[in-house]
């Protein structure tokens, strides 16, 4: 955003401001979104047990399933197996996961945690 206008010293001059943006729940990265940037992260920090208290979606003091399954059912309204989170499981998903796969096959990557 652009403002323009005349200050207490009489001269007028453009300032440049930043609308802030209150964190959405579950928007754990941010971005405004609620993506697979969201998901993968919770999915690492689940992993890695560190904790934030943006991720902490169930209040209990810990990053673990119950913070994803609350993610995935209550705020993006899905469920497991929906890969591409358009909110169906159907082929599209399966091809994800398995170019997905092959992707990393491929880069030597393999147990390497994400949606």
């Amino acid at each position: 955003m652009v403002f323009i206008g005349r200050f207490t010293d009489g001269i007028k001059r453009m300032v440049l401001a930043r609308r802030i943006i209150e964190p959405q729940f579950g928007d754990v990265n941010n971005d405004n979104a609620f993506d697979l940037g969201d998901a993968n992260n919770l999915i690492v920090a689940a992993r890695d047990n560190r904790y934030r208290e943006s991720f902490d979606l169930v209040d209990d003091g810990v990053i673990d399933f119950s913070d994803i399954e609350v993610w995935l059912h209550d705020i993006k309204n899905t469920y497991f197996g929906d890969a591409n989170l358009d909110g169906e499981f159907n082929s599209q998903d399966l091809v994800r996961l398995y170019r997905r796969r092959i992707r990393r096959r491929h880069r030597g990557e393999f147990a390497v945690a994400g949606w």
